[in-house]
């Protein structure tokens, strides 16, 4: 998937994602690649059946080579640099989102505290 998304904006990205969107392209897919590094750790830690998430990865992955091919055949106006910058954050969020939810509900079966503090008793 992640191949995919490169040759396609190499080939078809009418405003040159490649050379000029570099840094958020590259933050795009390093956390979507993080999310399933973590998803594998997940997967292993738990000892689980480990399913890729094909879902949320490839709406993500794809949204920019969907439309840099609309731009390239359909001759559309879509702002790929504007759109990239979008995934890019959609994707961060979703990564610290599922750090966090991990990280939190390990803690809650080990009962230690993260992310709280506990008040002071007597006074």
């Amino acid at each position: 998937m992640f191949a995919v998304t490169i040759l396609t904006l190499n080939y078809f990205s009418t405003e040159h994602l490649i050379v000029t969107g570099t840094r958020e392209l590259m933050l795009c897919l390093g956390f979507c690649f993080a999310r399933e590094i973590l998803y594998i750790q997940l997967a292993h830690v738990t000892d689980t059946k480990y399913n890729p998430l094909w879902l949320l990865n490839g709406l993500i992955l794809s949204t920019p080579c969907v439309i840099a091919l609309a731009n390239t055949f359909l001759s559309l106006e879509i702002p790929e640099y504007q759109t990239l910058v979008v995934l890019a954050l959609i994707s961060g969020v979703s990564y610290c989102h599922m750090a966090y939810s991990v990280a939190n509900e390990i803690a809650n079966e080990l009962k230690i505290n993260i992310f709280r503090i506990n008040k002071v008793k007597g006074n």
